[in-house]
C-alpha cells in the first residue's frame, strides 16, 4: 500500500524496538488483566494511528493499535496535538470501540484522562513517547513533555511507565547551549530542558554523556516515586544513541518481566553474548548479579 502524500509518523528501525517492548509488556500484562479486570492504558503521544515504515512504504500499527488490539476490552486513552495526525489517528481505530482518542497536549490532557479512572481501582499502564522536546504548531510552540506530566502519572496509583527518553534532542540542546551560551535561543533551550528534567542539574552534565542524562532521569527524578527502574539504550543505523526507552513501576513482579524482555532486546541488538555473561550458568543468575531490581538496570553497550 503506497502512502505517499499522507501524514502517517514515519518510523525507522530503531522504533520498532520500543514498540516491541510495548507489544511482549502488554501481552504479560493482558494475562493479569484478564484475571482481574482492571486495565487501562494511556498513550499520551499516539501519533496517526497507523505509522509509516520508512524502508518499505508500508503501513504498520503504531503504538496504540498495538494496545488496543491486545486488549481489546479495556480502555485505552490516547493524546495527540498534531491535528493532521490526530485525524488519522481517529481514522486507524474508528473501529476499535475501547480506544478514546484526545485532541491537544497531552500536558494538559493527562488531568482530564486521570480523573476518569477511579483512583486505586485500576491498573494504569502509560506509554510515555515524545518525538523530542518541542512540538511546533502553527501557531505557538508546545513542550512535548513536562516533569509535572510525569509526577501527575507517577503519583496516581497503580501505574507504570514505558518512557522514551530523547536523548538525540536532550545532546543537541545542551550542545548548543554549551556553544553558545548567551545567545536568546539558549535562554529557551535551557527552560524547555528544565522543565522536561523538573530540575536544573541537567546543566551539570556534559552535552556528549548521554549516560548521565539518563540517570538524572533514572535516579534522580523516577526513584522519588517508583521502586523498580530499568532501561535499554536504543542505536540508531549508524550505532549513534537515538533513546532510551525507560521503565518505573512499583510492582516487583513488572520489574522482572520487563527486565527479561530488555534482557532479549539488548541480546538481539548486541548480537553476541556480553562477555560477563560467560561468568554465570544462567540468565537469571547473570540478572540477578548484573542487572539487580534492587538499583536501576540499564542495558547499554
Amino acid at each position: 500500500m503506497r502512502v505517499v502524500g499522507l501524514a502517517y509518523l514515519p518510523i525507522k528501525e530503531h522504533s520498532y524496538r520500543k514498540y516491541r517492548v510495548l507489544d511482549k509488556y502488554l501481552r504479560a500484562c493482558e494475562r493479569f488483566s484478564n484475571k482481574y479486570q482492571n486495565f487501562a492504558y494511556i498513550d499520551t503521544h499516539g501519533g496517526s494511528g497507523k505509522v509509516l515504515d520508512v524502508r518499505t512504504d508500508e503501513l504498520a500499527d503504531g503504538s496504540t493499535l498495538i494496545a488496543a488490539r491486545i486488549t481489546p476490552s479495556f480502555p485505552c486513552y490516547v493524546v495527540e496535538i498534531d491535528r493532521v495526525k490526530y485525524e488519522l489517528l481517529t481514522m486507524s481505530t474508528r473501529e476499535l470501540p475501547n480506544v478514546k482518542a484526545f485532541f491537544g497536549d497531552c500536558n494538559r490532557k493527562i488531568h482530564d484522562i486521570l480523573a476518569t479512572i477511579p483512583k486505586g481501582q485500576m491498573f494504569v499502564f502509560c506509554f510515555v513517547d515524545p518525538d523530542g522536546l518541542v512540538y511546533h504548531g502553527k501557531d505557538a510552540s508546545y513542550d512535548e513533555l513536562t516533569w509535572s506530566t510525569v509526577e501527575a502519572i507517577a503519583t496516581f496509583p497503580r501505574t507504570e511507565l514505558l518512557l522514551n527518553l530523547p536523548l538525540e534532542a536532550i545532546m543537541e540542546c545542551a550542545g548548543y547551549i554549551r556553544k553558545l551560551p548567551d545567545n536568546a535561543a539558549s535562554q529557551k533551550m535551557r527552560e524547555r530542558m528544565s522543565t522536561f528534567f523538573g530540575t536544573e542539574k541537567w546543566q551539570d552534565l556534559k552535552p556528549g554523556g548521554y549516560d548521565g542524562f539518563m540517570r538524572l532521569y533514572a535516579s534522580e527524578r523516577l526513584e522519588r516515586h517508583y521502586q523498580f527502574i530499568g532501561g535499554i539504550l536504543v542505536r540508531n543505523i549508524m550505532r549513534g544513541p537515538q533513546y532510551y526507552l525507560l521503565y518505573a513501576s512499583k510492582s516487583r513482579t513488572g520489574g522482572e518481566i520487563m527486565r527479561d524482555i530488555m534482557k532479549k532486546e539488548y541480546l538481539d541488538a548486541l548480537e553476541h553474548l556480553p562477555l560477563d555473561r560467560s561468568q554465570y550458568r544462567t540468565d537469571r543468575e547473570w540478572l540477578d548479579k548484573e542487572y539487580p531490581l534492587e538499583q536501576p538496570f540499564v542495558f547499554q553497550d
